[in-house]
């Protein structure tokens, strides 16, 4: 005889399907613990192991002294923890930092962040090469209060491995939106192909573990360094 799963799955069982379902909207406010506690009728520890599930599957995420929140969704990716990984990786990856600069949000960063539009974001411009040869422009944006003590020598490597190692914080899930666009003349030029050249144009939003959103980016890429692997858990 099959056991019983724990409580705590069951409440994030009927709350995940409470948010693919629609009944919270995108960033609606989830009840608060008490009142989450006596819908229940569970523990708070029980409630914060659940609400836990959600967060790591990327569809919530938490707002120190506020609460929690429906992540948006829509961008046709699948509940389900996922390693986030950068898009260009790889021994032979090298990388050409174009600029770099704190810069007051600007409104789209702003609403991806989920910050105030008083904060301030790193606004970093690379170019990632393979054995030499351009194959991505990235643009990234990162709130400077959580990412702290950003370095010229850290953008010439991996951000994440510096997050891990020097900050504490783990890169955890990636709600990506992928579209086929022409090159442009600013990225034509830094990939070295012509401006109607088709690239894809990466649209992206990292989160941490503990369900903060901290990178927005833009990414143009050479079609034929891309391949997309997908795992659906159904």
């Amino acid at each position: 005889m099959a056991e019983a799963a724990p409580k705590y799955e069951l409440i994030a069982n009927d709350l995940r399907q409470k948010i693919l379902e629609k009944a919270y909207e995108t960033n609606e406010q989830l009840p608060q613990e008490a009142a989450l506690c006596k819908a229940y009728n569970a523990s708070r520890i029980t409630i914060r192991k659940a609400m836990d599930i959600l967060v790591n599957e990327g569809l919530i995420y938490k707002r120190r002294g506020s609460g929690s929140y429906v992540k948006d969704i829509t961008e046709n990716q699948t509940a389900g923890q996922t390693r986030s990984l950068e898009v260009v990786e790889g021994n032979d990856i090298t990388t050409e930092i174009i600029d770099f600069a704190v810069i007051a949000s600007p409104e789209v960063v702003t609403e991806k962040l989920k910050i105030s539009s008083f904060d301030f974001v790193y606004d970093i411009r690379r170019v990632r090469k393979k054995a030499g040869v351009p194959v991505a422009v990235e643009q990234s944006y990162m709130p400077i209060q959580t990412v702290q003590g950003m370095r010229l020598d850290v953008l010439s490597q991996s951000i994440y491995t510096y997050m891990e190692n020097e900050l504490g914080l783990i890169p955890q899930s990636t709600h990506r939106l992928i579209r086929a666009v022409y090159a442009g003349k600013k990225a034509g030029k830094l990939l070295d192909v012509d401006e109607k050249h088709p690239v894809l144009e990466i649209e992206q939003t990292v989160y941490l573990n503990d369900g903060r959103p901290f990178e927005y980016s833009l990414i143009r890429l050479k079609s034929e360094e891309y391949e997309l692997q997908n795992i659906v858990v159904v």
